[in-house]
């Protein structure tokens, strides 16, 4: 998509051509008129909920953040995007693009992280790099390249591909900026909601409203909720959280998640039981551990990906490894997941 950011309304226009004559492969041209150092060209795309919707209200926003619309980012901390750009051979000066991302800050205000810029002459290509350093919990829901030049100039560019890569690095947590909840208290301005959000919501409860604070507090009440957050690209690496049970028969973490009922998970139950378990057509124990289950005790628990080995940790201690051959779920996602009853945490961390 094209923004509009100066009273040159009509200064981008973008469309998709043959890479060079006689390809088969496409690239995104983009036109440029009149740009300068304040005069620039922007593109993007939406990597997440735009803002259009987050600013939706009343009815439509209830609609919208209820079932009809649930989605996860597909780009978090700790990945890297990489574009090849080409200056047209036709263009008479040289221009500067950086690449730029857009997240949910606070009070879900848009803040705009950019790279440094990268000089582009006539006929040059070149391939950007950039992993962009963004705070924890805040949700990413644009990716873009701003064009701009020393003196006016009118040209164009081809973004011959823009690509996202590497395992997400980060914490998932309530951001620095917006405070727990408390109550009698109104805030001045309404706390920052699009970091959960980011989270697709499966279970009946996830309360924001808890007195003691906690970041992600669930609860089912009947068999199996869960909440999930990452993409299919996802393949190795490990997660953990510490995590108290409330009156829950059993819960855990889970990673490679591609759907409610296709995940590995490392499972802590009142049947004093530490488990792997895989749920892949119906739900198989891989391994076990006997454990004295306590309520109201805080677990620390992780689980780790890699290949084919699914290993999973309790309070820092290797418990449980397997090498799943059989149908091996390769990639996916991360979720917290609670049966019948309530769980908390205030963090889960990926690496």
């Amino acid at each position: 998509m094209v923004r509009k950011t100066t009273n040159l309304s009509e200064n981008t226009a973008i469309s998709n051509v043959a890479m060079r004559a006689g390809d088969h492969s496409r690239c995104l041209s983009v036109e440029f008129e009149k740009i300068n150092q304040t005069a620039v060209s922007e593109i993007y795309v939406n990597t997440f909920m735009p803002e259009n919707i987050k600013n939706l209200t009343g009815k439509q926003r209830e609609v919208f953040f209820s079932y009809n619309f649930l989605c996860s980012p597909i780009f978090y901390p700790g990945q890297e995007i990489t574009a090849k750009i080409r200056a047209d051979i036709g263009n008479y000066n040289e221009v500067f693009v950086k690449l730029f991302v857009r997240y949910y800050g606070e009070n879900d205000k848009s803040v705009t992280v950019y790279s440094d810029a990268k000089k582009l002459k006539a006929g040059e290509a070149i391939l950007n790099k950039w992993a962009p350093l963004i705070h924890d919990g805040n949700p990413v829901y644009e990716i873009g390249l701003r064009i701009e030049a020393s003196k006016t100039t009118t040209g164009k560019i081809y973004l011959d591909s823009l690509d996202i890569s590497g395992e997400a690095q980060t914490c998932f947590k309530r951001p620095l900026h917006t405070p727990p909840f408390e109550r009698g208290k109104e805030f001045e301005l309404p706390r920052a909601e699009m970091w959960r959000n980011s989270w697709v919501k499966a279970t009946n409860h996830w309360t924001d409203r808890q007195i003691k604070g906690e970041a992600f507090r669930i609860g089912h009440d009947d068999g199996r909720g869960i909440i999930i957050t990452g993409t299919s690209d996802w393949k190795d690496y490990s997660i953990s959280s510490k995590i108290t049970f409330e009156l829950a028969s059993s819960g855990g973490l889970a990673a490679r998640v591609q759907g409610l009922e296709r995940f590995y998970a490392a499972e802590l139950s009142n049947e004093n039981k530490f488990r792997l378990l895989k749920l892949l057509d119906g739900k198989k124990i891989l391994a076990e551990y006997d454990i004295m289950f306590e309520l109201f005790r805080e677990y620390e628990i992780g689980l780790s990906v890699r290949g084919n080995l699914i290993t999973c940790y309790l309070d820092g201690e290797e418990k449980l490894s397997v090498i799943d051959d059989s149908n091996t779920l390769k990639s996916g996602g991360i979720g917290l997941f609670v049966e019948n009853g309530t769980l908390s945490t205030n963090q889960i961390i990926k690496i």
